[in-house]
């Protein structure tokens, strides 16, 4: 996708929002809202379901599927009503090692997460946010939680 701004030509940025389905992790929809024009970007929202789910739900993986899907086409309702190009995608397995293997393949521009305020040794950005931020090949943001 190509963009036309003052007579040049400019790349439309891609940008993946993993989510989780908690308010914290929603706040990354938010932020794309107040910081970036629907002609600007296009977003995919992303769900992982960790391996114990995959193996709890083995037989189940479809309606798993539909399940997140569903969660993440009400949880970007803002951002399709404000004009903004929206993909979803679900994976299976460990979330950062997920996150970073498909920012890779669909060559994002920028990876946007929320801090977490969890307590522990990862409270500073979450162990997820940590696992990618050191492996993501690709810029990555944190947003900082709102209350």
């Amino acid at each position: 996708r190509v963009l036309f701004r003052s007579g040049e030509v400019c790349k439309m940025k891609k940008l993946l929002l993993p989510i989780d389905g908690t308010k914290r992790s929603l706040q990354t929809i938010d932020w794309v809202l107040n910081n970036y024009n629907a002609k600007e970007v296009s977003v995919t929202l992303m769900m992982v379901a960790d391996s114990m789910d995959v193996f709890e739900m083995k037989d189940k993986a479809t309606s798993a599927q539909d399940y997140m899907m569903r969660m993440m086409k009400h949880d970007a309702q803002a951002l399709i009503n404000k004009g903004f190009d929206v993909s979803f995608d679900t994976e299976y397995g460990q979330a950062g090692d997920q996150i970073v293997k498909y920012a890779k393949k669909e060559a994002f521009d920028a990876i946007i997460m929320t801090k977490s305020t969890k307590e522990g040794w990862f409270s500073t950005i979450g162990s997820v946010t940590a696992n990618v931020v050191k492996y993501a090949s690709t810029l990555v943001m944190i947003i900082p939680e709102t209350k």
